[in-house]
Protein backbone atom coordinates (compact mmCIF):
# COMPACT_ATOMS: atom_id res chain seq x y z
CA UNK A 1 0.00 0.00 0.00
CA UNK A 2 1.31 3.35 -1.07
CA UNK A 3 1.37 5.95 1.93
CA UNK A 4 -0.34 8.97 1.03
CA UNK A 5 -0.92 11.02 4.23
CA UNK A 6 1.26 11.57 7.62
CA UNK A 7 -0.01 12.85 10.73
CA UNK A 8 2.08 15.68 11.82
CA UNK A 9 3.47 16.23 15.78
CA UNK A 10 0.36 18.85 16.51
CA UNK A 11 -2.12 16.01 14.98
CA UNK A 12 -3.07 17.45 11.65
CA UNK A 13 -2.96 15.08 8.67
CA UNK A 14 -0.71 16.45 5.84
CA UNK A 15 0.26 14.67 2.57
CA UNK A 16 3.22 12.27 3.09
CA UNK A 17 5.83 13.51 0.68
CA UNK A 18 9.35 11.29 0.56
CA UNK A 19 10.93 14.30 -0.99
CA UNK A 20 10.96 15.98 3.00
CA UNK A 21 12.50 12.61 4.15
CA UNK A 22 15.03 12.77 1.33
CA UNK A 23 16.34 15.95 2.34
CA UNK A 24 16.30 15.47 5.69
CA UNK A 25 18.02 12.52 5.36
CA UNK A 26 20.76 14.37 2.88
CA UNK A 27 21.14 17.22 5.19
CA UNK A 28 22.35 15.10 8.03
CA UNK A 29 24.90 13.64 5.21
CA UNK A 30 26.19 16.88 5.03
CA UNK A 31 26.56 17.57 8.75
CA UNK A 32 29.01 14.70 8.78
CA UNK A 33 30.77 15.40 5.35
CA UNK A 34 28.95 12.56 4.11
CA UNK A 35 27.58 14.80 1.44
CA UNK A 36 25.90 12.07 -1.11
CA UNK A 37 22.64 12.48 -2.88
CA UNK A 38 22.23 8.81 -4.01
CA UNK A 39 23.28 7.44 -0.38
CA UNK A 40 20.18 9.75 0.26
CA UNK A 41 18.10 8.22 -2.43
CA UNK A 42 18.56 4.73 -1.57
CA UNK A 43 18.13 5.45 2.69
CA UNK A 44 14.83 7.27 1.46
CA UNK A 45 13.49 4.38 -1.05
CA UNK A 46 14.40 1.86 2.10
CA UNK A 47 12.56 4.20 4.65
CA UNK A 48 9.57 4.40 2.33
CA UNK A 49 9.02 0.85 1.14
CA UNK A 50 9.42 0.35 5.39
CA UNK A 51 6.76 2.65 6.63
CA UNK A 52 4.47 1.14 3.65
CA UNK A 53 4.93 -2.12 4.64
CA UNK A 54 4.19 -1.35 8.62
CA UNK A 55 1.55 1.25 8.02
CA UNK A 56 -0.15 -0.65 5.60
CA UNK A 57 -4.31 0.39 6.35
CA UNK A 58 -2.91 3.25 8.95
CA UNK A 59 -1.85 6.59 8.60
CA UNK A 60 2.67 7.17 10.35
CA UNK A 61 3.29 9.51 12.36
CA UNK A 62 6.10 12.34 11.70
CA UNK A 63 8.05 10.49 14.77
CA UNK A 64 7.43 7.25 13.39
CA UNK A 65 9.22 8.59 9.60
CA UNK A 66 11.87 9.56 11.73
CA UNK A 67 12.20 6.09 13.95
CA UNK A 68 12.65 4.41 10.21
CA UNK A 69 15.47 6.92 8.91
CA UNK A 70 18.00 6.40 12.22
CA UNK A 71 16.79 2.61 11.56
CA UNK A 72 17.41 2.36 7.94
CA UNK A 73 21.08 4.58 8.56
CA UNK A 74 22.31 2.38 11.23
CA UNK A 75 21.36 -1.11 8.93
CA UNK A 76 22.77 0.59 6.32
CA UNK A 77 26.09 1.30 7.94
CA UNK A 78 25.85 4.94 8.76
CA UNK A 79 25.89 5.07 12.21
CA UNK A 80 27.49 8.54 12.59
CA UNK A 81 24.62 10.16 10.50
CA UNK A 82 22.27 8.37 12.43
CA UNK A 83 23.83 9.62 15.48
CA UNK A 84 23.34 13.33 14.26
CA UNK A 85 20.25 12.73 12.79
CA UNK A 86 18.95 11.91 16.05
CA UNK A 87 20.71 14.60 18.33
CA UNK A 88 19.12 16.89 15.67
CA UNK A 89 15.72 15.46 16.73
CA UNK A 90 16.56 16.17 20.24
CA UNK A 91 17.50 19.44 20.01
CA UNK A 92 14.65 20.23 17.93
CA UNK A 93 12.42 18.70 21.11
CA UNK A 94 14.31 20.32 23.37
CA UNK A 95 13.16 23.84 21.38
CA UNK A 96 9.37 22.83 20.74
CA UNK A 97 9.20 21.69 24.68
CA UNK A 98 10.74 25.21 25.58
CA UNK A 99 8.55 26.83 23.28
CA UNK A 100 5.86 25.17 24.68
CA UNK A 101 7.24 26.34 28.34
CA UNK A 102 7.53 29.77 27.40
CA UNK A 103 3.55 30.09 26.00
CA UNK A 104 5.54 30.96 22.81
CA UNK A 105 3.31 29.79 19.69
CA UNK A 106 3.87 32.55 17.07
CA UNK A 107 6.25 33.41 15.28
CA UNK A 108 7.77 30.41 16.10
CA UNK A 109 11.53 30.95 16.76
CA UNK A 110 14.36 29.07 15.04
CA UNK A 111 16.38 26.54 16.23
CA UNK A 112 18.80 28.99 15.87
CA UNK A 113 16.68 32.14 18.16
CA UNK A 114 16.80 29.63 21.06
CA UNK A 115 20.39 28.08 20.65
CA UNK A 116 21.74 28.35 24.45
CA UNK A 117 25.09 28.46 22.96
Amino acid sequence: MVISKIVKRDGAVADFDPAKIRDAVYKAFIAVELADGEKADSVTREVVQLLEERFEGRTPTVEDAQDVVVQVLREKGFGQVAIGYQAYREKKQEIRNLRKKLGIEEPKLTVNALDKR
